[in-house]
């Protein structure tokens, strides 16, 4: 009887499980997409992805080891599960603590697969071809910029390089192929270094962006003195209306000259109104920073300096281009006040956010221009039956 029961029970899961799976598929038109998805966790390749992640996470999310065995297969569907239910990646579901079963608001997420969707049909109302590269960004942003940059693609270009590093104490170069800041240079005049020299080291690895230095505000130099500091703004511009989706500073630290959090930065929240930060840094690592490692600095409930200025900039840099309805906009504070870095048309916006989900304020910006994936109906529907 015990058996027979325990068979109804699991049937009676798996039909549950079917039955929302095929709900998502229906709602996205996929059934295709989720038939194929479901071979995923038996793939070697799709297994190596999933031990990949594991391996990164296992220090400091109660995985003393990769687990084998039943307990992998456990692990290996519930991440294949979050990834339909939640178009999750799989470290997005460590990220965002999917595998707490006692978190009520884990359909507030919005996960990167879903944010992409939104991301390419807003970007088809835009002109996203302006930020795909340094180049065009700057043509078209100069003003906000306020520094000199020159892009690299030829080695008829040496002697614009050479006047360029004569003319500037400090610079720093960018490979165009790259993002996350990797493959990032700086150099300096007091270093003793030569244009030609610093031209023979550079030249094979065409093209790239060389840019002068920002000189960052010492008050942004408290928080980590050897990486220019950034702030991440995403935005939202539809009708005249600007939506401040969400403001993260991030940090650089152990010795490392940027803050990129895939390159090692950590980052924390802050407030769109008052630049308060609110909430200790973490890393992509899952780690938790009450205090900067390297300088001490408490994060929350400092402000970043100057936000009303930062407030005035962004009403201004949303109307360059009006068509571009959603942007990440990374900033600077120089010792001459916030300048642009660049522009993103894919932004992160989630993965910065890990104690409240995004959904509701982009169902109130991205909704009234494109369609938003109904998870509450579609996915919630039999969740207390």
């Amino acid at each position: 009887m015990d058996n027979k029961k325990r068979k109804s029970g699991l049937s009676a899961l798996w039909e549950k499980i079917a039955g929302r799976i095929l709900r998502y598929a229906f709602h996205k038109r996929a059934i295709s997409k989720v038939l194929a998805a479901l071979k995923l966790i038996t793939l070697p390749k799709e297994n190596e992805k999933i031990k990949s992640v594991l391996s990164t996470l296992s220090s400091f999310n109660d995985h003393s080891s990769i687990p084998t065995g039943k307990a992998y297969r456990k692990l290996a569907f519930d991440l294949f599960f979050a990834r339909i239910y939640y178009a999750a990646e799989y470290k997005e579901y460590f990220l965002y603590g999917l595998d707490k079963a006692d978190d009520p608001n884990k359909l507030d997420y919005v996960c990167w697969h879903e944010l992409k969707d939104y991301f390419k049909k807003l970007n088809e109302l835009g002109n996203p071809e302006i930020y795909r590269t340094k180049e065009k960004t700057y043509e078209v942003y100069r003003d906000f910029f306020r520094r000199e940059l020159l892009y690299i693609f030829s080695e008829k270009q040496k002697d614009e390089f050479i006047s360029f590093f004569q003319t500037h104490s400090s610079w720093i170069i960018k490979p165009t192929d790259c993002y996350g800041g990797k493959g990032v240079k700086i150099f300096h005049l007091a270093d003793g270094i030569t244009p030609d020299q610093i031209w023979e080291e550079v030249s094979v690895k065409m093209p790239f962006v060389l840019e002068e230095l920002i000189e960052q505000a010492p008050e942004m130099s408290a928080f980590y003195p050897h990486a220019v500091n950034t702030i991440r703004y995403n935005t939202f511009y539809n009708d005249g209306k600007l939506t401040r989706i969400q403001a993260v500073f991030r940090i650089g630290r152990g010795g490392s000259n940027v803050d990129n959090a895939t390159s090692g930065g950590i980052y924390t929240l802050v407030d769109t109104e008052t630049g308060r930060i609110l909430c200790p840094a973490r890393s992509f690592r899952n780690e938790l920073f009450e205090d900067h490692p390297d300088t001490g600095v408490h994060f929350e409930g400092s402000f970043i300096p100057r936000w009303d200025e930062l407030n005035e900039l962004l009403e201004k840099i949303v109307c360059v281009v009006p068509e571009q309805k959603q942007l990440g906009w990374d900033f600077a504070l120089s010792k001459n006040g916030w300048v642009m870095v660049e522009g993103n048309t894919m932004p992160a916006i989630q993965s910065f956010d890990l104690y409240h989900g995004v959904r509701k304020i982009l169902r109130e910006s991205f909704g009234t221009v494109v369609p938003m994936w109904d998870r509450n109906t579609v996915l919630r529907k039999d969740a207390d039956k």
